[in-house]
């Protein structure tokens, strides 16, 4: 059967078999080498599948140092946290560096003659304002005869005075006041003796006067 003719007006057959079947010629292509430079020749799998590059030429790879000498001509940076207090000098560092400390003056220094100041180091004592107040009146029966009084324990505060003006001796030791015997405080007539700011963890007053019968008032603050 004459199915088309060609550019030439010759008649082309298609070409069956005894049973009618259409005959097809399978042609074979030849192999293809392909050589390829920086190229990443694979199969790829799907329409999206990628193509990754890599850097040609020598590459430099890093490596960790471990300096077994102090002698030794490589330059080392310390790690992680920095311990300020062993550095002395720090040269070539060009961006701003943020150093916590504790117990240092962090500030700008001036010039190179300025000066940190310091401050006392060790256990500071702070001495709380006292609450409780007693008040104690204590008559010194007999002249020239030493009378006590304890005062409450932490006491912050106390003034002492006797209650008619006498002048009288006051100690904080026993066998100071009834025989006048260094050291002693007289308390002179009209007035009152008087601390504040203290901390003792215990305190007792000594006492006694010249004149029989007086008596002293004393407030302490706890």
């Amino acid at each position: 059967m004459i199915v088309a003719v060609d550019s030439n007006s010759e008649p082309k057959y298609m070409l069956v078999d005894a049973s009618g079947h259409l005959q097809v010629d399978v042609l074979t292509a030849p192999s293809v080498t392909v050589t390829a430079t920086n190229l990443d020749i694979r199969d790829l799998t799907y329409a999206t599948d990628s193509v990754t590059a890599y850097q040609g030429g020598t590459w430099s790879a890093g490596r960790t140092w471990t300096l077994a000498y102090t002698t030794d001509s490589t330059t080392a940076y310390q790690g992680g946290t920095w311990n300020i207090a062993t550095v002395t000098t720090l040269t070539g560092i060009t961006n701003a560096v943020t150093v916590t400390a504790t117990n240092l003056s962090i500030r700008a220094l001036t010039s190179a003659t300025d000066t940190v100041s310091s401050v006392e180091s060790g256990t500071w004592t702070f001495v709380k304002a006292g609450t409780t107040p007693v008040i104690y009146n204590v008559t010194m029966t007999n002249a020239n005869t030493e009378y006590s009084q304890a005062l409450p324990s932490n006491t912050k505060k106390f003034s002492i005075a006797s209650q008619d003006g006498t002048a009288f001796r006051i100690a904080f030791v026993t066998g100071k006041v009834a025989t006048p015997t260094a050291p002693y405080k007289t308390v002179q007539a009209n007035t009152e003796y008087y601390e504040d700011m203290i901390n003792p963890s215990s305190l007792t007053l000594f006492f006694a006067c010249g004149s029989a019968g007086k008596v002293v008032e004393i407030i302490a603050w706890s």
